[in-house]
């Protein structure tokens, strides 16, 4: 049952890789493609600094001197966050969380990996993104171009699900 809980956690982390990914688009066809990428890693980067904060008044950091160090993660988020400020005028402000769905997945393996191994975690995450994919065309979610369900988009959905079945089975 537990496994079964990791691999719906690694679905939910590649459901929000294709929310990432069509925002990123959203952004790239606004600002283009670099300047896209550019925002998604400074709030990656912001959501990871505070991640570090959170950890490091708990315990230690376990990096090198200076980054075990409370003060720079507060210095790193305070600078990361204002080049986020300023990179994303102009743009709706709910696209300042694009990188924080890359950060869950990257979060994410770390953590799940080690349970349910690397297969586990892909086949969970590219069935999450395949399903969330499909969804977010449909819709034409954050400005995207719509792109409508079809029946053999469904069945090519429904095979990478038998596939990932058949990776995840004992024997």
């Amino acid at each position: 049952m537990i496994q079964m809980a990791y691999l719906f956690a690694a679905f939910l982390i590649g459901a929000g890789g294709a929310t990432q990914t069509a925002m990123l688009g959203s952004i790239g066809k606004d600002r283009g493609s670099f300047e896209a990428s550019w925002i998604s890693m400074l709030s990656t980067a912001v959501g990871l600094g505070v991640l570090l904060l959170i950890r490091g008044t708990r315990d230690d950091i376990d990096l090198p001197s200076p980054l075990h160090r409370t003060e720079v993660w507060i210095a790193v988020i305070v600078i990361t966050a204002l080049l986020l400020g300023l990179s994303m005028r102009g743009i709706a402000p709910g696209f300042a969380v694009v990188g924080l769905f890359g950060l869950a997945f990257i979060v994410g393996a770390a953590i799940l990996i080690p349970e349910i191994g690397v297969s586990g975690f892909v086949v969970g995450a590219t069935v999450g993104t395949l399903v969330a994919g499909l969804a977010l065309d449909h819709s034409g979610a954050f400005g995207i171009d719509t792109r409508p369900v079809t029946l053999i988009r469904v069945a090519g959905v429904a095979l990478a699900l038998t596939g990932a079945i058949l990776v995840q089975a004992k024997n």
